[in-house]
């Protein structure tokens, strides 16, 4: 077992004790406003009751702590990992309350803290340290050095004794999301002399997510991995498909009968040009435990932007997870009957030479939506008067490829291409 290299004499305030075979914080996550993540890894061959364990936050040097329970009759899998999560989920929430990000919130075994007033503990900046203790108030692990304020984060800097000195380029716990090494196998269970974080964590871009939920520790090797029953999936899924709406299942098997958590990676983001602003949307979700892919936000299937998501997912059973390609076509039509129904529409002319258009429909036009490439729409308008034939003048900045968009008055939509020289 690697000897840690941080100082562990026992400091009796503090109620410090060693442990050889416990609990320890394995994943630190100090992201962009309350994306704030904190995972804890059982590096026992039996799973671990988090009934008589606690969290403490230290803030700003601080020597008294700020502390949460876990929920109760809540575990930590042998070998595996336990996620928690600041509890900020409402979609409409600003300021410091704004929802953490969706990619984050599927990864959480639990969501702390709600209110700040009520318990700040998962409420961690750069300058706090952070603990894992029993609920007699032992500790088995330390991420920083309690009763220190290093400024606004502890730092790689070793002629500062790892204090800020304000160059954020040198910055580790701060706007940071933090790995614990693999050859790190128990918790700091004394307050060290200086919190190098160096030694022991390995430091990625800040809201860096796919390593949560598995953990690789080299006091363990996993037997096997689990393996896709197949190597990419795809799907199809209609446009107006309501929320819930499930699109397919990827499977994953197991030679050792491991529990099996589903995650997506990579490819699940979409933004439209609302206004002014750019919306993030999250189309699709992937239930955990059974890998069933379901419609999220609708507002993110639009065939006329986004007709095909090419989405990488993992599978992992608490170590190195494996991934697959799922891919889900946006269907512009539900059936073969609509689209033997499709409206139609020319554009006259096209290429447009004199920047203006005439469009002639087979049904009446109920809204006229033109947009580039990336979907930043340059025209809009809606039309109450039953009409099938419009014009349209242009801004003589406009050029190259566009699309246009036609609503007809039964609701249904249709794309065409538009060269404007």
């Amino acid at each position: 077992m690697k000897k840690l290299l941080l100082s562990l004499i026992t400091i009796c305030v503090f109620g410090f004790t060693f442990a050889q075979t416990d609990l320890f914080f394995s994943e630190y996550i100090e992201g962009s406003n309350t994306n704030k993540s904190l995972e804890i890894y059982n590096p026992t061959n039996a799973a671990i009751s988090l009934d008589t364990y606690q969290m403490s936050r230290y803030s700003n040097g601080n020597t008294t702590p700020n502390y949460v329970s876990f929920p109760t009759g809540h575990s930590v899998p042998a070998h595996g990992t336990y996620v928690i999560v600041l509890d900020k989920r409402d979609p409409e929430g600003t300021g410091q309350d704004t929802a953490v990000f969706e990619d984050l919130q599927y990864r959480a075994d639990a969501f702390l803290c709600p209110v700040y007033d009520e318990n700040k503990m998962m409420y961690f900046n750069g300058n706090d340290a952070v603990t894992l203790e029993k609920t007699d108030g032992s500790i088995i692990d330390i991420i920083g050095k309690v009763g220190e304020n290093p400024g606004d984060s502890w730092t790689d800097d070793t002629t500062a004794n790892f204090l800020d000195t304000g160059d954020w380029t040198r910055y580790w716990t701060k706007d940071q999301t933090l790995i614990r090494k693999s050859s790190i196998v128990q918790g700091v269970t004394a307050n060290p002399t200086l919190f190098n974080p160096v030694v022991e964590w390995d430091s990625l871009p800040r809201n860096t997510f796919t390593y949560l939920g598995w953990h690789v520790c080299d006091s363990y090797t996993d037997p096997d991995q689990p393996v896709f029953n197949q190597t990419s999936y795809e799907f199809n899924v209609y446009q107006e498909a309501a929320n819930g709406t499930t699109v397919g299942t990827i499977t994953a098997t197991d030679a050792t009968s491991d529990v099996l958590s589903y995650y997506f990676e990579s490819g699940n983001y979409v933004y439209i040009t609302a206004g002014d602003i750019d919306v993030r949307h999250t189309p699709f979700e992937i239930e955990r435990n059974t890998g069933v892919i379901k419609v999220r936000d609708n507002e993110g299937l639009d065939y006329n932007t986004y007709q095909i998501f090419t989405i990488i997912a993992q599978v992992t059973d608490g170590t190195t997870p494996v991934t697959c390609t799922v891919t889900i076509n946006v269907t512009e039509f539900q059936n073969v009957s609509e689209i033997l129904n499709k409206p139609t529409f020319e554009i006259c002319p096209n290429p447009v030479l004199n920047n203006n258009i005439t469009i002639n429909s087979s049904e009446n036009i109920s809204s006229v939506k033109i947009f580039d490439i990336i979907g930043k729409v340059i025209y809009k308008n809606t039309y109450n008067d039953c009409q099938n034939s419009i014009n349209i003048n242009f801004n003589d900045t406009y050029k190259g490829m566009y699309f246009v968009s036609i609503t007809h008055s039964n609701n249904k939509t249709v794309t065409k291409k538009l060269l404007i020289n």
